[in-house]
């Protein structure tokens, strides 16, 4: 560790590094719905404001930024994204008169 310009080391058993809040978002930011902060905006199903496309963990605009929110958050996603790819299906099925 470097303080007032001296290097001094500490002995440590474990280090969390802080890589900030700004979400690295940027390559959806032209198609799907941000906040001021460019968090990606979801409603409870994570579902963002383009169809098929899902958002979770520390890009999406919510309260905590915590592993288990993430990990949740990918929990409600898939099951999301499980019932959007069956009604796409239904649909595709019904048109076609199977």
């Amino acid at each position: 560790m470097e303080r007032d310009g001296k290097k001094e080391r500490i002995d440590v058993e474990g280090v969390f590094i802080f890589v900030g809040f700004t979400p690295n978002s940027d390559i959806l930011k032209i198609h799907v719905e941000h906040d001021a902060h460019g968090y990606i905006l979801t409603g409870p199903d994570m579902k963002t404001s383009v169809d098929g496309i899902w958002a979770v963990g520390d890009v999406r605009a919510q309260l905590t930024k915590q592993i288990a929110t993430a990990v949740g958050d990918g929990t409600t996603a898939a099951v999301s994204a499980s019932a959007f790819v069956s009604s796409v299906r239904d649909r595709q099925r019904a048109r076609a008169g199977v």
